[in-house]
This record gives C-alpha cells, structure tokens and sequence, in this order.
C-alpha cells in the first residue's frame, strides 16, 4: 500500500468536494436552469458530507414533488396537502408548481373575467 502524505489526502479530499459540488450544481441546473452566482458560491462553500447529502435529498425531491405536483394538477389532492407531502407549506409548493409549468389557477368563465374587473 503506497503511502499518502497529509497533503495528498488534503488534496484528494478537495478533488472530492469539487467534484461532489459540481455533480450537484449539474443537478440542479438540469432541474431549475441557471443557478445565481450566490447559490453556486454557497454550494462550493459546504462541506464534502452536506454536498453529499444534498445530492441524496434532489433524488427523494424529484420523486415526491413530482408525485404531489401530478397529484394537485389532476386534482385528487390540495395544494396544502400536496405541500405537506414534500415537506413545504402550501405556498411554497404553489411557488414550486408554478415554476415547473402546473396551474396553480383553475378559473374559467364568469369567475375568471371576475379575476379581470
């Protein structure tokens, strides 16, 4: 077993955490497009083990809140309960559908030109 220096393990633990931020930065990119420069920052800054976590945590999102967001736009649940299921409130998961393309509206007619007076 060759030996490893404590600068190289240093290095390597580096090497690691980048890498980990970016997979994740890639992640979330793919998920909700660009990224602020503020939030790039804040990934880079945690550590190996909370960008680790992160990545795990975008993998449980992306099931239940696609779950919630097809249950809340075909109806069968309330954006409150749909909410709860991911783990947010009800106007953060409103927010939420919102930026992935679900109404969070369903006025037609009379009670939608009422909206407009």
């Amino acid at each position: 077993m060759p030996y490893v220096t404590s600068v190289e393990r240093i290095g390597y633990q580096r090497g690691r955490q980048e890498e980990a931020g970016a997979l994740v930065q890639r992640q979330l990119r793919r998920r909700f497009g660009p990224l602020a420069q503020e939030t790039e920052d804040q990934i880079v800054a945690l550590p190996l083990e909370r960008v680790e976590a992160l990545g795990e945590d975008l993998l449980d999102f992306n099931s239940l809140v696609l779950s919630a967001l097809k249950g809340f736009e075909q109806g069968r649940m309330s954006s409150g309960k749909a909410g709860r299921l991911c783990g947010m409130g009800r106007v953060e998961f409103l927010l939420q559908a919102s930026r992935a393309g679900v109404p969070v509206v369903d006025l037609e007619g009379e009670d939608l030109a009422d909206e407009f007076v």
